[in-house]
């Protein structure tokens, strides 16, 4: 079995390859991989003991949290990105409604 440390330090490696997905938009990516990093997650608080060997962790675990608050701030950005992407686009469908509803109807 992994030691705990090992364990933990896996799942930084997994955050910081979800991070570099999200810095470069490749949200499949990030979705796989973020999969894999629950599992190896609930596996870590799984382990007997874990209460007390969580000083020793605490600043990997640190650094998975800083790297999640990073990729959220990616996506959130994405997310408003692609928002106002599809508020253009239907405000130029519904511009072009009314331009055919004004030529049918001169």
């Amino acid at each position: 079995m992994h030691s705990l440390k090992s364990q933990a330090r896996a799942v930084l490696r997994l955050s910081r390859q979800m991070h570099e997905c999200a810095e470069q938009a490749d949200w499949s990516g990030f979705i796989e991989r973020e999969e894999t990093r629950r599992q190896r997650l609930e596996e870590l608080f799984a382990c007997p003991g874990i209460e007390a060997q969580l000083p020793d962790l605490a600043a990997i675990l640190r650094e998975v949290m800083a790297l999640d608050a990073k990729s959220m701030a990616l996506g959130e950005a994405e997310k408003n990105r692609l928002g106002r992407e599809m508020q253009g686009r239907s405000q130029q469908r519904q511009a072009a409604r009314v331009y055919q509803w004004v030529a049918a109807h001169p």
